[in-house]
């Protein structure tokens, strides 16, 4: 993304996207510090999105929901209700 050093790995696609379990054979990629953290705002969206979208239709985004969503919910309430 930058000419910077890669000194952090940068999972691809993100691994917060995924439950224990599923996340052992993701590919990683160099990262400068910068990068790595400030997609961290971008990638909480991304699996709102995804798990809102998903409906009641998948069980793996209900667990998705019930395992991360709603404990970052109580962390950062505002943040939150930005992206509902």
């Amino acid at each position: 993304m930058c000419n910077k050093e890669g000194v952090t790995k940068e999972h691809a696609p993100p691994q917060s996207l995924f439950l224990q379990g599923f996340r052992d054979q993701l590919i990683t990629v160099p990262s400068c510090y910068d990068h790595n953290n400030k997609q961290s705002d971008d990638v909480e969206f991304l699996r709102v999105l995804l798990t809102f979208s998903a409906g009641t239709t998948s069980n793996v985004a209900f667990d998705v929901f019930r395992r991360k969503i709603l404990k970052d919910i109580k962390r950062k309430p505002r943040k939150y209700g930005q992206y509902i």
